[in-house]
């Protein structure tokens, strides 16, 4: 888990996962054992729309090869009902898969992929 601070105030969190739903993206991600999942990636709302959530996607690298340090890509699922967490993502060098994953309880999923460097 991380925490995401704004001038030095909580913001939001999410978690870095080696683990849980990558076995969902066996024949996606090119090696899940050098992959991680960004889950529950989440910004209050006073704190969107402000550029944070792009900001944090943009500067993940560094994170993501502190808990594993043989990570080549991150992925992440985003509802594809959430347009702005879409542009986010996007805007935070995430590119679409081409793949969905159907869950039963969110709703179509769309997998995005990130180069981690």
């Amino acid at each position: 888990p991380f925490a995401v601070l704004a001038g030095g105030e909580p913001a939001g969190f999410g978690i870095i996962d080696r683990g849980g739903a990558l076995t969902e993206l066996s024949g996606i991600a090119a090696d899940t054992a050098r992959a991680v999942l960004l889950r529950a990636f989440y910004l209050a709302p006073q704190w969107q729309g402000r550029g944070i959530g792009r900001r944090v996607c943009a500067g993940l690298g560094p994170l993501v090869l502190d808990v594993h340090p043989t990570a080549t890509e991150a992925f992440v699922l985003v509802n594809e009902g959430n347009p702005a967490a879409q542009r986010a993502y996007a805007a935070g060098g995430f590119a679409p898969t081409g793949r969905d994953l159907a869950d039963p309880v969110a709703g179509a999923q769309t997998v995005l992929r990130k180069p981690v460097a």
